[in-house]
């Protein structure tokens, strides 16, 4: 019969324990919203703030090439930057490919 007094009792600190927390972590989920609108109207004026950030900037049409074999290039005849067109030669290799 005490086991069983025991156990209850355990049951009933272990609900009223979770109700607590349940309870305190509400009450500090309510407390801590700001019931305060701000309103805050346009101005125009200087621009007082600058944000430096580091990313890749690339064109909208952008393409990257790239070979279908692999080996030793002699020449080339672009260089980085450069604007090409469809059929330009690119490079020469001393090897011969069958198209």
């Amino acid at each position: 019969m005490t086991d069983i007094i025991l156990r209850i009792s355990y049951l009933l600190d272990l609900c009223l324990m979770r109700g607590f927390l349940a309870f305190f972590f509400i009450a500090i989920f309510i407390l801590a919203c700001d019931r305060k609108v701000q309103k805050v109207r346009p101005t125009v004026g200087a621009v007082t703030e600058s944000i430096y950030a580091s990313g890749v900037v690339r064109s909208k049409n952008q393409y990257q090439a790239f070979a279908t074999v692999s080996g030793v290039i002699n020449k080339l005849y672009v260089s980085e930057g450069d604007t090409v067109k469809k059929g330009h030669l690119f490079c020469r290799s001393p090897v011969k490919f069958n198209d």
